[in-house]
């Protein structure tokens, strides 16, 4: 994004417990709490939030986080790019759960808990979230369903795309023998998407759904 976007300013948010803010934590860490504290983030980083136009990119329970803090916003984000969030809490998330239940971090104890509901088998759908955004978002997600190493295999099934193919303003790519870290993997193919939508690009969002082989380039 800084690349394709030289001028722009570049906020970063670490979610409690996890990167700089590793030994910071929150009384919960369900949905509303996590957007909550992503919000006085922002808040203390950008003077007035109603008067900048925001690019929102996450990944995982990060993109999840987005998506409903858009909804919290008086000034609508430009755009969002958003990487794999998580859809439930079901059979997808299985190798999500054996991450969260092997680390001992009290933050991974509290996402499994409080965000996911693994300790009580409750059902969780974040499908809601998605469907009516404010803003043009792109919704990355990989589609390799097997592999042998932890956080590969993709946490959204097609049904799940299915579930948002008359979402307004979505935008859903798959991306061919990619897994979770499909927007870490593919960065520079979205943001150069990204900023041939900004340029009004029709050929960019003609599709609602695409289909892109990693290494072919836009």
């Amino acid at each position: 994004m800084a690349a394709n976007f030289p001028h722009a300013r570049h906020v970063f948010l670490s979610l409690p417990g996890h990167g700089s803010a590793e030994n910071r934590l929150i009384p919960s860490f369900d949905l509303e709490s996590l957007v909550e504290d992503a919000l006085e983030g922002l808040r203390a980083q950008v003077e007035d939030l109603s008067e900048v136009r925001l690019a929102l990119v996450g990944e995982s329970t990060g993109a999840l986080i987005l998506a409903r803090l858009s909804h919290r916003l008086k000034q609508p984000p430009a755009f969002m790019v958003l990487g794999e969030p998580p859809m439930t809490n079901g059979e997808t998330m299985v190798e999500v759960r054996q991450e969260l239940v092997q680390s001992s971090k009290e933050a991974f104890v509290r996402l499994r808990e409080d965000l996911f509901g693994f300790h009580d088998q409750s059902q969780r759908n974040f499908h809601n979230h998605f469907l009516s955004l404010p803003c043009t978002t792109v919704l990355a997600y990989g589609l390799l369903r097997t592999s042998g190493e932890g956080f590969i295999t993709s946490i959204i099934r097609a049904d799940d795309i299915e579930q948002l193919h008359d979402a307004p303003r979505l935008i859903t790519i798959g991306f061919q023998g990619r897994g979770h870290r499909v927007l870490q993997s593919q960065a520079s193919h979205l943001a150069s998407m990204v900023k041939g939508m900004m340029l009004g690009d029709p050929e960019l969002v003609a599709n609602h759904s695409l289909l892109l082989k990693p290494q072919v380039p836009f």
